[in-house]
């Protein structure tokens, strides 16, 4: 269980990281405010979701494909091995 949420101090120190970097000063002391236009975040958050159903898709199908080839493969050795003991 603890294999599970070992990752959130990670990504909390990350995000925390990422904020801090990304903080601008002016020389006045006080920080300035970037506008972020909805568009592109709808833009990048939408294709952030296809990349990642289309990654998860591919992986499942990879995985249900080796699964059938090894079922084929275990079931001609089974043969194999019936035949040579029936012999």
């Amino acid at each position: 269980m603890i294999f599970l949420t070992s990752w959130i101090p990670v990504l909390t120190m990350f995000l925390l990281l990422l904020h801090f970097w990304r903080a601008k000063v002016s020389a006045s002391g006080t920080s300035e405010e970037e506008v972020i236009d909805p568009k592109y975040v709808i833009i990048g958050a939408t294709l952030g979701v296809f990349l990642a159903i289309g990654f998860l898709a591919l992986k499942i199908c990879m995985i249900k494909r080796q699964l059938i080839d090894n079922d084929f493969v275990d079931s001609d050795n089974r043969v194999d091995k019936r035949e040579e003991v029936n012999s």
